[in-house]
């Protein structure tokens, strides 16, 4: 599956000149953990999320320490583009969404911005998209499964069942190849596939 069909569409961004409380504000405001940051062109730069503005943004109390002759903090940045992480991590629109979840595992990141053919920001896919997926129903996951049957099986189909996420071919036409199984298990939601035999 590709990335863009299950992205996010019509992200919140901001520009590297937001103001650190602004962007702060608008994580609070829309309940969201990172924004991307683009440039004039809607060009990503950058990210930044809750572990950047809380690093920014905490200077030690003298008052809650043994020492009271702690230095005194540097000022605060002040904008997104002072401390934004860049270059930012991201993923073209038809890239396949399990490279898309490796990026996430490897980079220990929770989203990953997906760019267009001109590097220009058109979605998010973020660990909850991916998590969604876990949750489709049974009868949809069969209904793909069938479909990539006809497309790519000219013998006879076995029947279908899923369950929980698990399909299970049956009956003579149950022994499909190998590569057919792949295409099956990269369905979403599929967590599983095998064989059996009908039962009389």
């Amino acid at each position: 599956m590709r990335a863009d069909a299950v992205m996010t569409g019509n992200v919140c961004v901001v520009t590297p000149e937001v103001s650190l409380r602004d962007a702060a504000a608008l994580l609070m405001r829309r309940d969201i953990r990172g924004l991307p940051v683009v440039d004039a062109d809607g060009a990503l730069v950058g990210m930044i999320t809750e572990a950047d503005l809380v690093r920014a943004g905490s200077a030690p109390d003298p008052r809650l320490h043994a020492r009271r002759d702690l230095a005194v903090a540097p000022n605060a940045p002040q904008t997104v583009g002072e401390i934004m992480s860049t270059p930012a991590v991201a993923a073209r629109a038809d890239a396949d969404l399990a490279d898309v979840a490796r990026i996430m595992l490897s980079a220990q990141l929770t989203r990953v911005p997906i760019l267009d053919d001109r590097n220009r920001l058109v979605g998010l896919v973020s660990r909850r998209d991916l998590v969604r997926l876990l949750t489709r129903p049974d009868s949809d996951i069969a209904a793909d499964v069938r479909q990539v049957l006809a497309d790519w099986y000219a013998n006879v189909t076995p029947t279908v069942e899923v369950t929980e996420g698990e399909v299970v071919l049956a009956g003579p036409a149950a022994a499909v190849p190998d590569l057919l199984r792949a295409l099956i298990r990269a369905i979403p939601g599929v967590l599983a596939v095998r064989t059996a035999a009908l039962t009389p």
